[in-house]
C-alpha cells in the first residue's frame, strides 16, 4: 500500500510496518495500461557513504480501491521502466550540468533500478 504525505510517501510491508520512501516517478505504460513507481527507501539514502538505490514496482489497484506494490516480472515492462529511469537521470544531469555536451561517457556510471 502507498500512503502519500507531501514529499515523503509510505509503503506498508507484509507485517503492517510503514516504511518511508521517496517517489522519483509514477507513470503508466500506454501499451498495456500498467502503472509503475520508481522509488528510493529513505532510510537507505541517509547514509552518505552508501550509493542510493532505486527500486521499481508495479502499482496494483485492489477491488477495495487500495493500492499494492508488486514485483515487475515481465522483461518488457522492466526494460520500459529502465528507459523511463534513464531519461529521468539524463534530464537531471543535463539540468545540473548546464546542458553541457559530454564527450567522455566514462565520466558517469550506468545507473540502474533494482527490481
Amino acid at each position: 500500500m502507498i500512503n502519500k504525505n507531501e514529499d515523503i510517501s509510505f509503503i506498508t510491508d507484509e507485517n503492517g510496518k510503514e516504511i518511508p520512501i521517496q517517489v522519483l516517478e509514477e507513470f503508466t505504460r500506454e501499451e498495456n495500461g500498467k502503472r509503475f513507481v520508481i522509488y528510493s527507501d529513505i532510510a537507505d539514502s541517509k547514509d552518505e557513504e552508501t550509493e542510493r538505490q532505486f527500486l521499481v514496482a508495479e502499482i496494483i489497484t485492489l477491488d477495495d480501491g487500495s493500492m499494492e506494490l508488486a514485483e515487475v516480472d515481465d522483461e518488457s515492462d522492466m526494460a520500459y521502466c529502465q528507459k523511463v529511469f534513464d531519461s529521468i537521470v539524463e534530464e537531471m544531469l543535463s539540468h545540473s550540468m548546464g546542458d553541457e555536451d559530454f564527450d567522455d561517457e566514462d565520466d558517469f556510471e550506468e545507473d540502474t533500478i533494482v527490481n
